[in-house]
């Protein structure tokens, strides 16, 4: 097996990596760029101008995958997804003008080690814009008694969100200034670490700064989710 890199002691390309020169590095500096070598016999590795670089999915495996180039119609595929249950939860944000919050359904943990959460936002709305200046939101995971307020903060031209809380117990995140809902099942307070483009949507990793006091799972109550394009209960 011929395995390839940059050696540290050395500085030098090995394997099936080549050394070369990178003009916007100035001169002397290593830039390692992959070439076929033999290995056995047999050429490995493709180069840069090797036509599985240029066209993915030319040669799908057996079992009926599908290619790269091949359209798959977007309301199958969201029905499909439909059967899969999450919970539901608010993200807020502190705008310099308002509160906004948007019902969201993918929202879920990435690391312990440090607590890193994943939330996915649409890419044209204006929760998107006031998390990219922001960089700081609270997220306010719900149960079934909240199937009102996931309801009014997923709807079209819904007002600020202090309004749409305001007969709601709540108070403001001591990290991000957002808006916490006191009888949430959980709250956490985020910075965000980055931000991926995915399609018609925007994932952001954030670190969770903080856990505010909320009140928590009740005996009488159990978390919302969303299952089948519809809000329901758990148990």
């Amino acid at each position: 097996m011929v395995a390839s890199g940059v050696s540290s002691a050395t500085g030098r390309c090995w394997g099936d990596a080549q050394q070369d020169k990178h003009p916007k590095t100035g001169p002397g500096a290593l830039v390692c760029r992959r070439v076929p070598v033999a290995v056995h016999g047999r050429t490995v590795g493709h180069g840069p101008d090797h036509p599985a670089r240029k066209e993915r999915g030319a040669s799908p495996p057996a079992g009926g995958v599908p290619r790269a180039d091949q359209s798959m119609n977007p309301a199958e595929f969201t029905e499909t997804m439909a059967q899969l249950a999450t919970g539901v939860s608010v993200v807020t944000v502190q705008d310099d003008r308002d509160d906004i919050g948007s019902t969201v359904s993918a929202f879920t943990s990435i690391s312990a080690e440090p607590p890193i959460v994943m939330v996915s936002v649409i890419q044209s709305s204006y929760l998107c814009d006031v998390i990219d200046f922001q960089e700081r939101f609270a997220v306010n995971v719900l149960d079934a008694r909240h199937r009102a307020i996931a309801g009014r903060f997923a709807a079209e031209g819904r007002p600020s969100a202090r309004l749409l809380l305001a007969n709601e117990p709540h108070s403001r995140g001591e990290h991000s200034g957002a808006l916490v809902l006191d009888t949430a099942i959980a709250a956490l307070e985020c910075t965000v670490t980055r931000r991926i483009e995915a399609g018609d949507h925007v994932v952001y990793l954030a670190s969770v700064e903080n856990l505010p006091h909320v009140g928590g799972l009740t005996v009488d109550a159990s978390p919302l989710i969303r299952y089948g394009g519809k809000y329901r209960s758990l148990g």
